[in-house]
Formats: C-alpha cells, structure tokens, sequence
C-alpha cells in the first residue's frame, strides 16, 4: 500500500495522551476492538505475541467503545497487557482508517506508511492472520 499513515493522539487507560507518530521507527501493528463486540479473548493471546516480538514491532490496542475509560478498564483488567491500550470514544479511527466493522488490523511500517490493513475479522487466534503478521515482522 505504501499509504502515509494518519497522525492521531488517543488517550491510554494510564490517563497519558499517545500520540502515535511517537511509534515512528518501528513496526506497529494496531488492533482495534470493542466490548461490546466480544474480543476479550484476543488481548491474551495479543500479549502472548508482543511478548515473543516487542524487539521487532509495536502493538498498539485501540478500543472503540463510547462508555469510556471505566468500561475499558475494567474489560481488560487482569489480562496484565503491557502494551498500550488507547480509547477511542468517538471512533476517531474509525472515521481515520474508513471501516465500519471491527476487529481491525493496521500494518504500518519503521516510516510511518500503512502496508497493510484488515478491515473486520482481524483475529491473532486465527492461523492465517498470525502467520502473515510473523512474516511481515521477521
């Protein structure tokens, strides 16, 4: 794709503002999801794989939900992620990245260029999707 990517600053769960061109320089994977939407069950196994290539790429969680900092907080607590986990209340990128569906993935490269992008069923638990993600990083 080779697309620059769109600048924007989200709040995290620690209350910081994450300006995401602070990223700029290494791989980022950003994973969008919601509550509401049932993807609990990935942030584990996102953790499990920015624990085995926090050298390589950055992971980015984006939650899509309009209740807020408590809600979020509270759907992820326990899960011990030591990736960022922004908040994203008025779909900022959703309206950034054009999709209406979630979960989502965005590959952006060490310049700050989307080179890929999966709009819906953007799973880590599925085979194909952690294979290309492997591939692209290594």
């Amino acid at each position: 794709m080779g697309i620059r990517n769109p600048s924007f600053k989200l709040p995290a769960l620690d209350n910081e503002i994450v300006d995401l061109e602070d990223y700029f320089g290494k791989k980022i994977i950003l994973f969008m999801w919601a509550s509401w939407w049932g993807c609990r069950a990935q942030l584990p196994v996102w953790q499990d794989f920015y624990d085995k290539y926090s050298q390589k790429v950055s992971i980015i969680s984006i939650a899509i939900d309009l209740q807020g900092y408590e809600k979020v907080n509270d759907y992820v607590s326990g899960l011990n992620l030591t990736f960022p986990t922004l908040i994203d209340q008025k779909n900022i990128t959703g309206d950034l990245y054009g999709f209406k569906a979630i979960p989502n993935g965005i590959l952006i490269d060490e310049n700050g260029d989307i080179v890929a992008k999966q709009l819906g069923n953007f799973d880590i638990r599925k085979v194909e999707i952690r294979n290309k993600l492997e591939k692209w990083i290594i």
